[in-house]
């Protein structure tokens, strides 16, 4: 807390920037040591919950000050996590067209964004990822993997946020803990129903994952539904209570 308190002040916007940097990741670093410690029944589990609440208290003052300097009013959000996720049958990748695209807000744990498209272009990234700004405005920072379809939302970040400031995060996802957290309950919760029924449909053979014809009905028929519980699952899941956050929801976070 030293640097905060020397340049709480401060007009420096990059000292500040650093400063936000630092107590962003000290945040999701204590959220995720809170929860082992709840699950452990350790004694200092209080104590971190509480030292977490007053960096929590020091973030948003700084960053409600910055938001008023910069006139920025996401000063304050995370990172969203872009991925797709991977079902796997046999050892074998099992894909039938379906691309679901999500973004996670890092700290809050918001979901952004969910959806399920026929392909997996940048364009269609892009496009989500600009419709979660225009709702929830920009974020600080974006993390990926280094798939090419993210490199429009990577422009996209560099040219509001600025060169230079890291602004775009490429990595392998099982460093990326929220997304690969988030299809874990996607799947178990919308995209198993539809995952045996596919797979019921092909042993029956009602349906053959090679034949054009047979993809094109599935997807006419079956994208709009598998997006209308993605968004019912979103839905949920924002305005769900969270047991190590006070049980305040994503959304009021």
């Amino acid at each position: 807390m030293t640097d905060y308190e020397a340049f709480y002040d401060s007009t420096d916007l990059t000292l500040r920037e650093n400063i936000v940097i630092r107590m962003e990741s000290a945040l999701l670093v204590l959220q995720q040591v809170i929860t082992i410690a709840i699950e452990r029944r350790l004694d200092c589990a209080s104590v971190l919950q509480e030292i977490f609440n007053n960096v929590r208290i020091l973030f948003l003052e700084l960053t409600r000050r910055r938001e008023t300097q910069t006139g920025s009013p996401c000063s304050n959000q995370a990172i969203y996590s872009l991925e797709m996720p991977k079902v796997e049958r046999s050892g074998r990748p099992v894909n039938w067209g379906f691309v679901i695209h999500g973004g996670i807000d890092g700290f809050s744990r918001l979901i952004v964004y969910l959806h399920s498209s026929n392909n997996n272009r940048m364009e269609t990234v892009t496009h989500l990822f600009r419709s979660a700004t225009e709702r929830y405005d920009w974020p600080s920072r974006v993390r990926s993997d280094h798939g090419g379809e993210t490199v429009g939302v990577w422009q996209l970040m560099e040219e509001v946020r600025g060169p230079n400031r890291i602004s775009f995060l490429a990595g392998t996802s099982v460093h990326n803990q929220r997304i690969e957290h988030l299809w874990r309950d996607v799947f178990c919760s919308v995209c198993h129903i539809f995952y045996y029924t596919f797979q019921a449909m092909e042993e029956s053979g009602l349906l053959q994952r090679n034949n054009s014809l047979h993809k094109f009905v599935l997807h006419y028929i079956f994208t709009p539904r598998i997006n209308k519980a993605l968004q019912s699952f979103a839905a949920l899941w924002n305005h769900h209570p969270m047991r190590t956050e006070r049980h305040w929801s994503p959304f009021q976070m």
